[in-house]
């Protein structure tokens, strides 16, 4: 995992401690950890990030707006970044939201380095493509699941669209063999988080 760049998010410096340690011992290449969301945003607009990490519960934005607004269209390409979604709150119900909102995974609180690492290659090598729903990337067939009934019909396969990044695969040294897919992105600008559409 030695050329993974991981971009961390979380209000707990606490959190951030357990989950950067885990990081550096699965030999992640880069891992940025940040306490404010605009300021992880711009480090990913200036050097894109291959895994977005975030704690569910976060203030003053919630991470279901944070997820909706970085799968904007207008970010491209790190609205295609993969995202895993750490949290404590583990009923159904979370789990749609979080999908819905474009996490690709959903780990539950007590994290542990083999569930993380695990979790890591199956995000990294997801070939899910992305679909436009209401100017958000969704994820295909789970991030439309909460969105209304009306948008369902506004759905846009992405296709060529959504171009893929180089297969990371390669790139991985996996603690245990997983699957092993590609991943999307594409280059385009973006704007602001304060501005973006959630």
């Amino acid at each position: 995992m030695e050329e993974l760049d991981v971009v961390l998010f979380d209000n707990s410096l606490a959190m951030q401690r357990l989950v950067r340690g885990m990081l550096g011992y699965m030999n992640i290449g880069r891992v940025r950890a940040f306490g404010d969301i605009n300021l992880a945003i711009m480090a990913m607009r200036d050097s894109p990030a291959d895994l977005f990490i975030t704690d569910w519960e976060q203030k003053p934005v919630d991470s279901f707006k944070i997820l909706r607004a970085l799968r904007h269209k207008l970010n491209e390409p790190i609205c295609y970044t993969s995202v895993i979604v750490l949290t404590a709150f583990t009923s159904v119900h979370y789990v749609r939201r979080a999908m819905a909102a474009g996490a690709h995974q959903f780990l539950a609180k007590p994290i542990s380095q083999q569930t993380l690492s695990d979790r890591i290659l199956w995000a990294v090598n997801d070939d899910r493509q992305f679909e436009l729903v209401n100017d958000i990337w969704a994820i295909e067939g789970v991030g439309a699941l909460d969105f209304d009934q009306n948008s369902r019909s506004q759905i846009i396969h992405a296709g060529k669209n959504a171009r893929r990044k180089k297969p990371i695969a390669s790139k991985i040294k996996p603690v245990v063999e997983k699957q092993k897919q590609p991943q999307p992105p594409a280059d385009a600008e973006s704007h602001d988080f304060d501005t973006w559409e959630i």
